[in-house]
Formats: structure tokens, sequence, C-alpha cells
């Protein structure tokens, strides 16, 4: 049974219990951020913290101990649960207080949890993924620097309303009605030749997004970031998401019509490609 790292001690993932009085639970009080872990290695964790740190910063959430004390225990759960490939989620809550907003009295608490993250099947990230455009949501609360909080509604949402339309992702739009991305990534399209996406603290995965944007610039391939606007979909070359959870996957398919042939394409293949050798290198 794999285990949790819970405010300084590993204990069973069945035993990793918060009260209900943490408020992160009772309000959403709290951040949090993902990473894969490859080969044994998290090649994003000094990005990861840099964004976990900085959003905590700006809700005033006191991190018990210091940075590198919070990598440590990082690293250590990946290896008591002897990951080699798998999925790091860390979160910071404001604690156990009183059933009220008032953050005074609530002592904060960390939680690593490393595992298994298998959002589509594998013949769908190889071949690629079909995908709805959310109607019922949009995306909203999330702050400026890109952090996420605990309050994760929209991507419940979206997951709900695509599972009911038979898909297994989203397209999410803000509150403008610009793309922001799909549930748990960063959307790209490709349009001759170019590949545009919003920008990245407008999405729900700011740090892979700024990283694959790093590489595309190293690797010569031609990027706008900007607003993205719901019918560039429709004629988008290519278009593929990108983040930790997910990795980097094609889209052939949005609301039931096909991208391009339908199939993954060249740009959105070879920057994959790149991408996979670039974290086992």
């Amino acid at each position: 049974m794999s285990k949790v790292y819970l405010d300084g001690r590993f204990v069973d993932k069945l035993d990793a219990k918060v009260s209900v009085f943490d408020h992160g639970l009772l309000f959403g009080d709290g951040v949090t951020v993902g990473l894969r872990i490859v080969a044994g290695k998290l090649p994003l964790l000094d990005a990861s913290l840099d964004q976990l740190l900085a959003t905590a910063s700006r809700l005033g959430l006191r991190v018990g101990g210091d940075r590198d004390a919070l990598a440590a225990a990082v690293r250590e759960t990946v290896a008591v649960n002897a990951r080699q490939v798998g999925y790091v989620r860390i979160l910071l809550t404001r604690g156990a207080g009183m059933l009220a907003h008032d953050p005074r009295k609530c002592e904060p608490s960390v939680i690593i949890i490393a595992d298994d993250v298998l959002p589509y099947p594998d013949d769908v990230t190889d071949h690629g993924l079909h995908v709805v455009v959310a109607q019922t949501v949009r995306r909203a609360g999330q702050l400026e620097d890109g952090g996420l909080t605990l309050s994760g509604l929209t991507a419940v949402l979206a997951k709900q309303e695509a599972l009911s339309r038979g898909c297994l992702d989203a397209v999410v739009l803000n509150s403008a009605g610009d793309v922001n991305g799909t549930i748990d990534a960063g959307l790209f399209l490709v349009t001759g030749g170019v590949v545009v996406t919003a920008p990245p603290e407008r999405g729900p995965d700011a740090v892979f997004t700024r990283w694959l944007l790093d590489r595309l610039a190293e690797w010569q391939i031609a990027v706008e970031v900007r607003r993205v606007l719901p019918e560039e979909l429709a004629t988008a070359t290519e278009v593929f998401l990108a983040g930790s959870v997910t990795g980097i996957v094609p889209v052939v398919r949005i609301g039931g019509e096909l991208v391009g042939d339908g199939a993954a394409g060249p740009l959105t293949r070879d920057i994959r490609r790149r991408a996979v050798q670039w974290h086992h290198e």
C-alpha cells in the first residue's frame, strides 16, 4: 500500500486523514501543485515549488520548515513509494481551525502523495483524444500567477459534462469566453505551422505550460501566446493538450468534428517525441 506524507510522517494512504475542521476541506483554503515522476526523477520540482510557494504567499499561508525541507520531503515520498514513474501531488492546507473563515488559529498542514496517474487509456494517448467544449462551466477564481487553490469545482463539473457527452476531457473557457485550457492541461493549437496557446497563468497547469513554451523556443518552433477564441478550434490543423497529469496528448476530435484529418499531426508528434526525450535525458 502506498504511503502518504502527512505533516512530517508517513502513513498508509487509507490512514491519511485530515480534520473535518481543516479549512482546506471547509473552504478550499489551501494551495496545490502536481508534477510527474520520470525515471525516478522530478525534473520540474524546482519550478513546481516556485509556483506552490508563490501562491501560498499570496494567500498568506505559512509553510512549516523551509523550501529545502519541502523539496526533501517530496523526494523522500517518491523514494518511500519506490516510484520510477507516476505523479506527485503536493497540498498545503490552512489546517484545522474554527468553523469560520478566520485563519488565525489554524496550524497549516502539508500533504504529499506519490501514486499512479492514468487520465486516459494508452491507445487514446497514442492515437488521439475526443473532447467537447464545456458549456456548463467557466474557469474562474484562479490566482493571477497561475497558482491553484484547493477549490477544484470547475474541473469536477467539466469532467462530469465530458463524461455525460461521451468524452474523457473538455475544453474549458474562462469568464470572458476565451479558451482557457482543458480540465487539467493547457491547450495548444497549430495554425499555419505556428503553435498558439493562451498565457500560462490563465490555464490549469501554468508550470508545465511555461516549461513547454521554453522548450518550443529552444527547438525553434514558432509560438504565439495570446487570447484564443473558441472559433479557432474549428480551423486549427492540429490540437494537443499538455500538462503534468496528462503529458502531451493529441486531440483529434472536438465536439464531434475532426481536427485536421482526424489523426495526430506531424508537429504534435514531433513535440511529444522531443518532450519525452528531454524528460529522460
